[in-house]
């Protein structure tokens, strides 16, 4: 099975859409597009939690 990468941007965002962060991870041998974006969410998720935050809103649009 060949083995894919990906990129996963990570934007943070005030309550006026001012940048608060940003990141960006990148993946190697993921093995489905599945895979990926439930890594994309994970990783959002996770730094969410990180700097505390209360509320995580997800918005995207994965290419495979």
């Amino acid at each position: 099975m060949e083995k894919k990468s990906s990129c996963t941007e990570i934007v943070i965002r005030d309550g006026w859409g001012q940048v608060v962060s940003s990141r960006a991870i990148i993946n190697c041998h993921v093995l489905t597009g599945f895979g990926t974006e439930a890594l994309a969410c994970l990783q959002a998720v996770s730094l969410g939690v990180d700097l505390g935050f209360r509320v995580v809103i997800l918005k995207g649009d994965a290419l495979l």
